[in-house]
């Protein structure tokens, strides 16, 4: 594939400042605290090591707005764990302080799952049990800044001892399997075919918008989105049925962080795993993503990525004469390379165990 200089130099930006956290007190680190520094560099060079293989790729692009500096309110997290199982994640933030509250909700999950023991069976316990720390941490830290923002949250668990995902969610950062697709004939190639593992949380859903009318919400349509508001007041004017932060929205709103939870057992037409904020989904169909990010080779997803969120990018700008542009995250694992990761998870458990 021909590619320009130009069209090759994509800048990844990362989640700009943690302007809300860095008003706490700052303490002392303690033991945990130093833990976790070493924690981060050991699973540091695991990642790096997967990415220069190239069976994962991930790309974080911030978009743009017409007025003002915007921040990038996208985050991503691709963490090898104990126990043979890699988790992936998206968190797209939204509201004034929305970058500070995805960030901490990124950071909370890959926290408490690095510190899960390697033979913890119930993955989809744990992953709701997170959901619900996380918005209860929240609620109580008006420091984070989470009363009237908050942060999508799609966090996949492939755990290679059952070769299965398990799959949670909030809001609208969609997960997306794409799976090999069988040749109807001789001449005929197959090709794939994406196939959605989570769906938008909008309020327009019935469920949805029964839980939250039930709740003294009102759900309106406005330019093309379905809003939740109070009954009285223009607030909060979100278009979630589910979130991790907006403590008004959960408060008054019936809006709840409990997320949905499936478990998917892998087979082997089932070849690469595809999350994204809605940056990708607003201008791009799942299968659309899935022909795009086919034509690969697997130990390539690096460049596709990078690629993905460049043709997003694209199309922002040209349909807003350049103006606007949603933040755009992907994270991209070929399923059968994946396994590199739990090898060299393993490894490096039982180098610091035997040390």
């Amino acid at each position: 594939r021909s590619q320009s200089d130009a069209q090759a130099r994509i800048q990844l930006v990362a989640p700009m400042g943690n302007s809300c956290l860095d008003r706490r007190v700052q303490n002392p680190k303690d033991e945990d605290e130093e833990e976790e520094e070493e924690e981060d560099c050991a699973v540091m060079a695991v990642r790096t090591s997967l990415c220069r293989r190239g069976h994962i790729g991930h790309a974080c692009r911030k978009g743009r707005q017409p007025v003002g500096m915007k921040r990038n309110q996208d985050c991503i997290c691709v963490e090898p764990l104990p126990g043979r199982c890699t988790m992936y994640g998206v968190f797209d933030g939204h509201g004034e302080n929305g970058h500070c509250v995805s960030n901490y909700v990124k950071k909370s999950f890959t926290r408490s799952f690095r510190r899960r023991r390697g033979g913890d069976a119930d993955l989809a316990g744990m992953l709701s049990d997170g959901f619900r720390r996380v918005q209860a941490d929240l609620r109580n830290s008006p420091h984070l800044g989470s009363r009237w923002s908050g942060t999508t949250a799609t966090v996949v668990i492939h755990d290679h001892r059952s070769d299965c995902l398990i799959v949670s969610h909030v809001g609208d950062s969609m997960a997306v399997l794409v799976k090999k697709k069988a040749a109807s004939s001789s001449t005929d190639q197959g090709g794939v075919v994406a196939v959605p593992l989570t769906r938008d949380h909008d309020p327009a859903l019935p469920d949805e918008r029964r839980r939250l009318e039930a709740a003294g919400a009102v759900v309106k349509q406005e330019h093309g989105f379905c809003r939740v508001y109070q009954k009285e007041g223009r607030r909060p004017g979100l278009n979630l049925s589910r979130s991790l932060g907006d403590v008004v929205a959960h408060g008054k709103c019936g809006v709840t962080a409990e997320p949905e939870v499936s478990t998917h057992q892998l087979c082997p037409d089932d070849q690469i795993l595809l999350v994204c904020s809605d940056g990708i989904w607003s201008v791009m169909r799942p299968q659309e993503a899935a022909d795009f990010i086919s034509t690969f080779d697997h130990d390539d997803l690096v460049r596709a990525a990078r690629e993905l969120v460049d043709i997003a990018m694209a199309r922002w700008l040209e349909s807003t004469d350049g103006s606007k542009a949603d933040d755009i995250s992907v994270a991209l694992a070929y399923l059968p390379g994946d396994c590199r990761a739990c090898a060299l998870v393993s490894s490096s458990d039982s180098d610091s165990s035997s040390g």
